[in-house]
């Protein structure tokens, strides 16, 4: 088999979509269609027929072309039920980026690879949807606004370039005019968030990019670091939140420790089983307001044991809560 070069690999995946579509195509149509030369397609025609085994036929009344056997798949692009498993779940997965600038390419791949399976997995694709659904979050923000701004951030990243923003702080309830280098892009918890340098604060700082209520770039190029890296200013994040790195250590009743030990809550933790079924879970994070708050959606099933001002946030919290019961 020839090596496949990018343009012709491209003209191949075409050519033999329109044969499945079983429109009868003919050479001045598919030129058209690539905007390349009739001899082209031909060339491309004669790659399928004898170099990939292609079922490929003239029908003279239709004047055009067809597959012999409309189930013949190219070797190298045979998708099973499980890519048609893939290809649903990504289908799925879309929400996140609606309105964003990554949505039309995603939408027009995935379109692209379910023309590509088998008529069968089609159908069995389709029926996944009334035994399977994902319950994805509906995306925060505003769309037209969230949209507008990732596009301009993502040039902005491309192209090494800062941008001027007036961002809403929701902690101090105030708008601020500033110039941020942006590094990288980042998605939690149906969130999209912009990390980088901050020229205001002089320090990384990452901003929700649905509270951007204005986004520009300017004329100010910039370099990525190279001491910087996204996998260390995340990784002592319990979620997002940053902060001096602490030993964090939560005691959890028999009951509640059954969820616990299921899954992996942080790259640092560690259990500690006791007699009784109940076990304490150690991590090492910063920023301890994510880690409250998580922590009081167990109610009386988790405690506490350290660090000390963790304990007093939480009492003085419980203590608030009691007052709107009385």
């Amino acid at each position: 088999m020839k090596k496949m070069t990018r343009p012709l690999l491209f003209r191949l995946l075409a050519i033999h979509a329109a044969l499945l579509n079983g429109k009868y195509p003919n050479a001045a149509q598919l030129a058209e269609q690539l905007e390349v030369t009739s001899r082209t397609v031909h060339r491309a025609l004669d790659c399928l027929r004898d170099d990939l085994n292609a079922p490929i036929a003239w029908d003279s009344r239709k004047k055009g072309y067809y597959y012999v056997d409309q189930s013949y798949r190219l070797p190298f692009i045979e998708l099973s039920e499980g890519d048609a498993l893939g290809v649903f779940l990504a289908l799925n997965l879309l929400p996140i980026y609606r309105g964003t600038p990554y949505e039309a390419p995603l939408r027009f791949l995935l379109d692209k690879l379910t023309n590509l399976l088998p008529s069968t997995v089609n159908m069995e694709t389709q029926e996944l949807c009334t035994a399977l659904s994902l319950g994805v979050e509906v995306l925060r923000g505003e769309t037209n606004l969230v949209s507008l701004n990732l596009s301009l951030l993502s040039n902005a990243i491309a192209q090494r370039r800062s941008v001027g923003i007036k961002y809403h702080t929701m902690s101090r309830d105030e708008v601020t005019e500033r110039i941020i280098n942006p590094y990288h892009i980042h998605f939690v918890e149906g969130a999209w968030y912009v990390i980088g340098y901050c020229h205001l604060r002089a320090q990384y700082r990452t901003f929700a990019v649905d509270r951007i209520k204005e986004c520009n770039i300017v004329d100010q190029p910039f370099d990525i670091p190279a001491d910087f890296s996204i996998e260390e200013y995340l990784g002592d994040c319990f979620i997002l939140e940053r902060g001096e790195p602490r030993e964090v250590c939560i005691w959890f009743h028999a009951n509640q420790a059954r969820w616990i030990r299921e899954r992996v809550w942080h790259q640092s933790q560690v259990l500690e089983e006791n007699p009784d079924r109940s076990i304490i879970l150690r991590l090492r994070v910063g920023g301890l307001g994510e880690i409250k708050r998580w922590v009081l959606g167990f109610g009386s099933g988790a405690k506490v044991l350290q660090p000390p001002e963790l304990c007093q946030e939480l009492k003085k919290e419980l203590d608030s809560m009691s007052h709107l019961y009385e």
